[in-house]
């Protein structure tokens, strides 16, 4: 059994309320984590949730083994972040990057048109520039059209 002794991020995700995943950026070449896979499964686990408890919240975490799935609910959309290990910064890392899409506002625009088009949101540089300032990636890869 390996242990992890300090965070591993596996991947940061925008999921839209319907499952659809526009946004994904995987860490250190991570091919094995299916982005349209987490999207769906998010979306069905809080329809479950909401369905059997009567509620209108979110879920908010899920630990399965040694990887823990930190969401948070912005407008119509579940912003994900992934990984193994422990964090204590994970969810401070998540709100930065949350707060960091919400004031870039070409991107904020872009991400309210993806939920028009259903299409995924186009990695640019500025998005880059987000991820890599708050989660230090050795490396990434992110979903394209």
């Amino acid at each position: 059994m390996r242990v992890y002794a300090r965070r591993d991020p596996v991947a940061i995700l925008i999921v839209e309320e319907s499952g659809i995943t526009l946004f994904s950026c995987k860490f250190k070449n991570r091919d094995q984590i299916d982005d349209l896979l987490i999207g769906a499964y998010l979306s069905a686990i809080n329809s479950f949730g909401n369905e059997v408890f009567k509620g209108s919240g979110a879920i908010d975490q899920i630990v399965f083994h040694e990887f823990t799935i930190l969401m948070r609910k912005v407008y119509s959309f579940t912003f994900c972040y992934v990984f193994k290990g422990k964090s204590y910064l994970a969810l401070e890392r998540l709100e930065s990057f949350i707060l960091q899409i919400r004031n870039t506002h070409l991107v904020w625009n872009n991400l309210m048109e993806s939920i028009k088009t259903k299409r995924k949101l186009k990695t640019t540089p500025v998005i880059q520039s987000i991820v890599s300032s708050i989660f230090h990636p050795l490396s990434f890869t992110t979903l394209q059209d």
